[in-house]
């Protein structure tokens, strides 16, 4: 089993930080507090293997691990990223609280510097800061990236600064326009457009989420926890980063189509008439209607409107079966159950963790895909307290297998 420590640096190893940048994120989801990311590159390190040795580099390397260490809060996580790069994530922060810390680094890295022949010997950092989106959408690769965007930027423009994605968002562009960029500066201009559509298109899905959230107290935070699980089931399951983003997306609007189920439907407190369960059947389709036209969502649909397939073909609304049924959809269904498992509601208590293996494990084959629970089962066992306290006290809106006579909502 590889270490979960980086190899020259005390400092944790990049997969371990993902996993820890991860669970980081469901806690502040859950507070409903900041979280920022911070990437850090050393200016003109190349000099110190180059003009004297790797032998130096490396203690370069160690010195600016330890400066880290020193300068950051107990509860932040500091990781090298590669080379001379570092990322530290900062639970409960604000982007202004992370520009802070930048200040206090470099006023380190100046009264504690790293020694070459007897002498002090300069080094500088160039970093970028950015703040979690509101919502989660986005995955831990594409939070790291948007922070590198921004660190990329403050060493184009000369190093030794700061610079947070909110600024380089609002940043207009220098007089002389488009004819003096270089490739590089077109390039960081092209992703900082892609991703300011990105930034207006979750803010759009989050619209919509909060709508349905508005009609039923219940369902409030549920689409985020379905995301969380549903994300953290698909990269145990080895899916690829655009698969990941696409199950995200789904997971947080699998149930937008709820905003036209009659509110003393939605909200009822006890077992669905069958004429009141064929209309919340309906969801699915009603989102499917709802997201049609949005192109960016081409991915993202079919995942939505197959949510409530059932692995033998008992599901709605198309009857599909087996590896009939979307990979995403199947993995969709699970957490979906697990956030109504894990939530109390009006006429159920919240399950333990014992309980929520015994109906995953009993319904594999039957309403779940037995891989997909296999995977979640293994979850559970090796992170059931991140688990539990994401989805603990959450109202969600589904009954993973309900008593007999009773209908899920």
């Amino acid at each position: 089993m590889p270490s979960s420590r980086d190899s020259l640096t005390p400092l944790l190893g990049h997969g371990a930080f993902l996993d820890a940048l991860a669970g980081l994120r469901a806690l502040c989801r859950r507070h409903g507090d900041p979280l920022s990311l911070m990437m850090l590159d050393l200016d003109r390190f190349h000099e110190c293997n180059e003009r004297h040795s790797p032998a130096f580099g490396d203690r370069v390397l160690r010195w600016f691990a330890q400066t880290l260490e020193s300068t950051c809060r107990r509860s932040d996580i500091v990781s090298r990223y590669q080379s001379d790069r570092f990322v530290i994530a900062l639970p409960s922060a604000t982007a202004l609280q992370a520009t802070d810390l930048a200040r206090r680094c470099r006023r380190a890295m100046l009264q504690e510097p790293v020694v070459f022949e007897d002498r002090p010997y300069e080094m500088t950092v160039s970093i970028g800061i950015v703040e979690s989106t509101v919502g989660f959408i986005e995955t831990e690769q594409q939070l790291i990236q948007r922070a590198r965007i921004a660190m990329e930027h403050a060493k184009h423009e000369g190093g030794n600064r700061t610079v947070t994605w909110a600024e380089l968002i609002d940043a207009q562009p220098k007089r002389g326009g488009l004819d003096q960029l270089t490739i590089q500066g077109v390039s960081h201009r092209i992703e900082r457009i892609r991703q300011q559509l990105r930034s207006t298109y979750v803010e759009s899905t989050r619209a919509l989420v909060a709508a349905v959230e508005a009609k039923d107290p219940y369902t409030r935070e549920h689409s985020l926890a379905v995301a969380t699980y549903a994300e953290a089931i698909g990269k145990r399951m080895n899916l690829h980063a655009p698969m990941l983003e696409t199950l995200r997306a789904a997971a947080l609007l699998h149930d937008v189509g709820k905003i036209g189920v009659p509110d003393a439907i939605l909200t009822k407190p006890g077992p669905l008439t069958p004429e009141e369960f064929a209309i919340i059947r309906r969801h699915p389709e009603t989102s499917l209607e709802i997201l049609g036209h949005v192109s960016f969502l081409t991915d993202e649909r079919p995942l939505i409107l197959h949510h409530h397939e059932r692995y033998d073909g008992l599901g709605y609304p198309g009857g599909l079966a087996g590896d009939q049924i979307p990979i995403g959809a199947r993995i969709l269904a699970v957490a979906d159950a697990l956030d109504t498992m894990f939530s109390a509601r009006s006429y159920k208590e919240a399950y333990d963790l014992d309980r929520v293996r015994r109906e995953l494990t009993s319904q594999a084959g039957r309403q779940f895909d037995p891989a997909v629970v296999d995977v979640t089962l293994k979850w559970l066992d090796g992170g059931a307290h991140v688990i539990h306290d994401a989805g603990k006290h959450k109202k969600g809106d589904i009954l993973l297998s309900p008593p007999t006579g009773q209908l899920e909502k």
